[in-house]
């Protein structure tokens, strides 16, 4: 399974967003059927969408979620962990701490363009 981070999915959607054009090639690189989403992240996206983007942005992004059925994950269990990482990594918001998480512990890939990100990846 595929978690996309806030980044991937905020220039998704934004068509104004500098990096719009890479997010259709990385989504168009794999099925939409492979991507999951942690609550965390859901909620982040619609809250930025809506306070630094537009309100339509952000309904746009929530018809995409409902529309391809795209799972969104309860992290209730996974906040210890998240939060030793988040610890761990003075650079990494605690949102992305989770991430390493989930890829570290059960295994999921996780897809980002967040630099501090991708290195706590890459160390775990």
């Amino acid at each position: 399974m595929i978690l996309v981070d806030t980044c991937v999915w905020i220039s998704l959607i934004d068509e104004n967003d500098t990096n719009h054009e890479k997010a259709i090639e990385i989504f168009s690189s794999f099925s939409i059927s492979e991507v999951v989403i942690l609550d965390q992240i859901y909620a982040e996206i619609l809250t930025v969408l809506r306070y630094k983007v537009s309100e339509d942005t952000c309904k746009r992004f929530y018809y995409f979620i409902k529309r391809y059925s795209i799972p969104v994950l309860d992290s209730f269990n996974d906040l210890e962990s998240g939060a030793s990482l988040f610890l761990q990594y003075p650079k990494l918001s605690f949102v992305n701490a989770l991430l390493v998480h989930w890829k570290k512990q059960k295994k999921y890939e996780v897809i980002t363009f967040d630099k501090s990100l991708q290195k706590a990846l890459e160390e775990e």
